[in-house]
């Protein structure tokens, strides 16, 4: 460690760090127990985990392994490309520019998905889910799922829902 780019910040207690460059000094496995692998990652959080090139993970016990994946949630995983896990605790993006933002317990698993109530999941693409404890799965034109405990399916501009909340 030379606090900067050549060598970078100090490491974390226990912390394994094995990457072949970096862009910044803080690109570096600096949490407790932090691993990173590759190039140009960062895990500065305890039990934080990063694979691959680009990762930024400073959410506790969580991890990202892919390309330019970003994680401050708690206990969560970004794998793929260019994801995001922002909101609460226990959540995921797996997949291309997946945005996950729940408060907890969110997911999104496909390409360009954005998930931000708690609870919810996504899979497929190009959809988004604002509402609690909802799920939407399918493909083709955007979809909006804002009613809580809303389930949705779509296959192109063909969308079939159920709310249960209006059952």
């Amino acid at each position: 460690p030379d606090n900067a780019a050549t060598g970078g910040n100090a490491r974390g207690n226990y912390a394994v760090d094995w990457q072949v460059t970096r862009s910044a000094a803080d690109r570096v496995a600096s949490g407790v127990n932090a691993l990173v692998i590759g190039s140009d990652n960062k895990a500065s959080a305890s039990g934080s985990a990063a694979g691959g090139q680009e990762n930024v993970i400073t959410g506790q016990d969580s991890s990202g392994w892919g390309k330019s994946n970003t994680v401050s949630s708690t206990e969560a995983l970004a794998v793929g490309r260019s994801n995001s896990v922002t909101g609460g605790q226990k959540s995921f993006a797996i997949g291309y520019s997946c945005d996950v933002s729940a408060s907890v317990a969110g997911g999104a698993l496909g390409y360009d998905l954005t998930v931000s109530g708690a609870g919810s999941y996504a899979i497929g693409n190009n959809g988004s889910i604002t509402g609690a404890s909802s799920m939407a799965l399918g493909t083709g034109d955007q979809a909006v799922v804002a009613g809580a405990g809303t389930i949705l399916f779509a296959l192109g501009s063909a969308v079939r829902g159920y709310d249960r909340g209006n059952a």
